[in-house]
């Protein structure tokens, strides 16, 4: 409603909060925090950040279902211009997720079995 900028100060905000109020919490980022290099950093910092890795693909089936049609909205016309636009965030984005200490590849696995292998992996 008030645009990129405005969304992101509000992000950070909250983000600021959380930690602020909570010793401890688990918390899920919107993809496009990373494009905020001070607030990205703040997570880095008094976080541990795991990195949940999808395919492209993955990516267009999980908003789809969810009911979120932001993929085929606007500007992009047709699932393969949604998909094209959704491997080029993420081709834009890939350095800055790989900074998170942990990455793990959750495309065509559960819930129940990403958290089994989170579980595993966290130090």
């Amino acid at each position: 409603m008030y645009g990129q900028d405005a969304f992101r100060r509000f992000e950070r905000r909250a983000l600021e909060r959380v930690l602020d109020e909570n010793e401890r919490a688990v918390i899920a980022t919107g993809g496009g925090l990373v494009t905020d290099p001070s607030t990205y950093e703040l997570l880095l910092e008094r976080c541990f950040c795991v990195w949940l890795k999808a395919s492209p693909q993955e990516h267009m089936s999980r908003v789809v279902a969810q009911g979120d049609m932001r993929p085929f909205s606007g500007r992009l016309q047709g699932r393969s211009a949604a998909l094209e636009e959704i491997r080029r965030l993420l081709a834009d984005r890939e350095r800055a997720y790989a900074r998170a200490p942990l990455a793990l590849d959750t495309s065509g696995r559960t819930v129940r079995q990403t958290l089994q292998e989170l579980r595993k992996a966290l130090p």
